[in-house]
């Protein structure tokens, strides 16, 4: 784990593999600090994929800026992270990220794993968002209902 500061990319990103390798959960404090002083986009991707996998919750707050990185893959892979890692604790930012992201890689992934995740659960909510007076809880309930199949969704959409 001494390697994730490492001089050589190469290195760091050999002692994330191996810490994914053994899925050491004890590393996550280890990965958030270096993801923290990381400089180089693949091994950022990398390190978030790893939080992902490896982490809980209580990762949610370190991943949630990242939805807005200038890096459109950090983008991306943090919204994969933050679902995979933070659960329920992580939809109030892919609800965010759905009606606020300029990015539509970053908006139909929050939307993808919001409805693979929470299914009927969420038409209810997104059903109530369409009729919000703010613009972007409306542009988000229909981006995201548009991942629904479902009769009771068609019939909200059209």
């Amino acid at each position: 784990m001494d390697n994730l500061s490492h001089d050589d990319s190469d290195e760091r990103l050999k002692a994330l593999k191996d810490v994914l390798r053994r899925g050491d959960r004890g590393a996550v404090p280890a990965l958030v600090e270096r993801l923290a002083a990381e400089q180089v986009s693949r091994l950022r991707v990398a390190l978030i994929f790893a939080l992902g996998k490896l982490g809980d919750r209580a990762v949610v707050d370190v991943l949630a800026p990242l939805v807005d990185d200038a890096d459109s893959n950090v983008r991306v892979r943090a919204i994969d992270a933050l679902s995979a890692a933070g659960g329920g604790a992580a939809d109030p930012v892919l609800v965010q990220a759905i009606g606020a992201s300029d990015d539509a890689a970053v908006r139909d992934r929050a939307a993808h794993h919001l409805a693979e995740r929470r299914g009927p659960d969420l038409v209810g909510l997104f059903t109530r968002m369409l009729a919000s007076e703010k613009v972007w809880k409306r542009e988000a309930a229909v981006r995201a209902l548009a991942h629904f199949d479902a009769p009771r969704v068609v019939s909200l959409l059209v």
